[in-house]
C-alpha cells in the first residue's frame, strides 16, 4: 500500500467542512459537500505518462507516471513504456515491497497500547468504518484497532481491485529483465507522512470518506479514465472540484503528501539519473505543476521530451 495518489487523498478530505469533534456525536454527522470553480490556468506538464530525461554526456533515462490500482485498463502497459523499461538498467520506484518493510508498515496502521478507533473517532464513525472497510476483507475487530489514518487510506482505494497495483506489476517486469531495484523513500517514511497529522485531522479526513464514500469511489473511477487518456491536467482539475471550509488542513495535507514528497523524490533520483539508464516511476501526480518533478527536474537542467 503507498501513498502516492495523494491527491485522491486531498479530495476525500476536501469534502469535509466541519468540526473533527462532531464525529463524537451520538450519530454520524456528515458534512455538506461544497462545489468550487477549478482553475483555469493549465498545469505545466498536464499531458502525457512518460518523458525521456537527457543531459549531455549521460545515457537517457525514463520517468513514467504510474497510478496504484489495479485495473485490467491500466495493466495493459502500452508499447512505449515497456520499451523504455527493456531500454533501462536500473528501475527506481517510490519504495520497496520487501517483505520485513511491509511488516512493519502493516503494524504502525495499528494501535498498539489498546486504544480503539472508537476512542478517537467516536462509535457513530467507527462503526460506519467498519461496516465499510469489510468490503475490503478488514475484519471488524481488526478495523477496531485502525489508526485513523489508515483506515482513511484503506477507504480510499479502489472497491472493485484485485489485481497487482501497476507499480509493483512494474517492479515485477523489471526483475524479471534482470534489472536493479531501487526506491526513493521507504514505507516507513510513508508512515511517518500521516503520523505527522494531528488525531483530530486524521478523524477529520476518516469522516470524510466514511460519509462520502460512494463520492470518493465514483471520483476513483473518473481519475482511473483520465489517466488512461493521459490527462495529468484533468485530474488536478478533479481533485480540485469540491473544496471544504477547513482550508488549512488541506494546505497542510498537500504539502506533506504532495509537494514535500515532491522535492525528496527529485533530489532523491539524482543519483539514478547522473548515471544513465534509468527508469523511474512514481505517481502521476507527482509529475505536472510548476512544484512537480519534471518541473523541478528541468529547473536542475535536464531535457524532457514527452514519449507517451
Amino acid at each position: 500500500m503507498t501513498i502516492t495518489a495523494g491527491r485522491i487523498v486531498i479530495l476525500a478530505l476536501s469534502l469535509w467542512g466541519g468540526n473533527p469533534a462532531a464525529s463524537r456525536a451520538e450519530e454520524l454527522v456528515c458534512p455538506p459537500i461544497a462545489r468550487m470553480p477549478t482553475a483555469s490556468e493549465p498545469a505545466a506538464f498536464g499531458e502525457g505518462l512518460l518523458w525521456r530525461i537527457e543531459r549531455e554526456g549521460v545515457a537517457a533515462s525514463y520517468l513514467f507516471g504510474t497510478i496504484h490500482v489495479g485495473d485490467p485498463r491500466v495493466l495493459d502497459i502500452p508499447v512505449a513504456v515497456t520499451s523504455a523499461l527493456r531500454a533501462s538498467r536500473l528501475f527506481v520506484m517510490e519504495a520497496l515491497f520487501e517483505p520485513d518493510a511491509v511488516a512493519r508498515f502493516a503494524g504502525s496502521m495499528y494501535f498498539d497500547d489498546g486504544t480503539r478507533l472508537e476512542d478517537l473517532a467516536g462509535r457513530p464513525l467507527a462503526e460506519r468504518t467498519q461496516s465499510l472497510l469489510l468490503r475490503f476483507n478488514v475484519s471488524a475487530e481488526a478495523a477496531r484497532s485502525l489508526k485513523p489514518w489508515a483506515a482513511f487510506l484503506s477507504l480510499s482505494q479502489p472497491q472493485a481491485d484485485s489485481g497487482l497495483p501497476l507499480d509493483l506489476l512494474l517492479m515485477q517486469r523489471a526483475r524479471e529483465n534482470g534489472l536493479r531495484v531501487e526506491g526513493l523513500e521507504t514505507l516507513e517514511e510513508q508512515a511517518a507522512v500521516f503520523a505527522a497529522f494531528s488525531d483530530a485531522e486524521q478523524v477529520a479526513m476518516l469522516r470524510d470518506t466514511v460519509c462520502h464514500f460512494d463520492l470518493v469511489q465514483a471520483q476513483l473511477g473518473r481519475l482511473v479514465e483520465l489517466y488512461l487518456r493521459r490527462d495529468v491536467g484533468a485530474i488536478i482539475r478533479l481533485t480540485e472540484e469540491y473544496a471544504g471550509s477547513d482550508r488549512e488542513l488541506a494546505a497542510h495535507m498537500e504539502k506533506l503528501l504532495i509537494d514535500d514528497r515532491n522535492a525528496r523524490m527529485a533530489e532523491r533520483m539524482q543519483g539514478a539519473l547522473q548515471r544513465g539508464e534509468a527508469f523511474v516511476a512514481v505517481g502521476a501526480l507527482h509529475l505536472p505543476g510548476r512544484g512537480g518533478v519534471l518541473a523541478l527536474l528541468e529547473k536542475r537542467g535536464y531535457i524532457l521530451t514527452r514519449m507517451y
